[in-house]
């Protein structure tokens, strides 16, 4: 486990009952290589969703908390957007996945071990996780957010309040124009907590934000 190197203390899980799981988004660097620990401290990085059953070596850091054995949900992003984000490179977000992994063995210092065991593409999670029609509890999500950032079909909603406390959100919409929260994020400077699942939004949830 991994202490916040400015409280010291260990991250804890904060589950949201609206939302079917919650992963980590900062907490792995994926290498391309994942047989070996790079020699080089500035190594390329994956930039295909990993392969269910394949098993390689990550690079994890606070807030990571899992022991060997256990299983993980994993935010998978290419390294531009793990980096820059997806406003940046809005195209890896067709490249960018929910991984599940089992931590299987500590290599060295912060270099483990991983076997994947789903990898679910951003695409595909309004078809793998069931539907919840609780929109409007989760409309905060989306209406408290200061920006918005729109690719095919993606919106991508964000917040911040000094670079102190924020938040993302991540909406996904199909060909029968339905829009599904997929992906929602809260963040402070010692903690952040990030959720996926199926939410089905109103369009009038999301005119809301553009009234502002």
């Amino acid at each position: 486990m991994f202490k916040c190197p400015v409280c010291g203390k260990v991250s804890k899980q904060k589950p949201d009952s609206d939302f079917t799981i919650e992963l980590y988004e900062n907490a792995l660097d994926w290498p391309k290589n994942g047989e070996q620990i790079p020699l080089d401290k500035y190594y390329d990085r994956l930039g295909t969703v990993p392969q269910v059953g394949e098993k390689r070596l990550v690079n994890v850091m606070y807030p990571f908390r899992q022991e060997i054995g256990e299983e993980f949900w994993n935010l998978f992003m290419p390294g531009m957007s793990y980096f820059n984000g997806w406003d940046t490179t809005p195209e890896e977000l067709f490249q960018s996945a929910v991984v599940k992994c089992r931590m299987e063995q500590v290599i060295e210092e912060s270099w483990i071990k991983v076997t994947i065991l789903e990898a679910i593409p951003l695409q595909e999670v309004s078809k793998r996780f069931p539907a919840v029609d609780n929109g409007e509890n989760s409309a905060w999500r989306v209406t408290e957010c200061e920006n918005l950032f729109e690719y095919k079909c993606w919106k991508y909603y964000s917040w911040n309040c000094e670079g102190d406390v924020g938040g993302w959100s991540l909406v996904y919409v199909d060909e029968a124009c339905v829009n599904h929260l997929i992906l929602s994020n809260e963040w402070m400077m010692c903690d952040e907590h990030t959720y996926c699942g199926n939410i089905i939004l109103e369009q009038e949830v999301l005119d809301r934000f553009k009234k502002k």
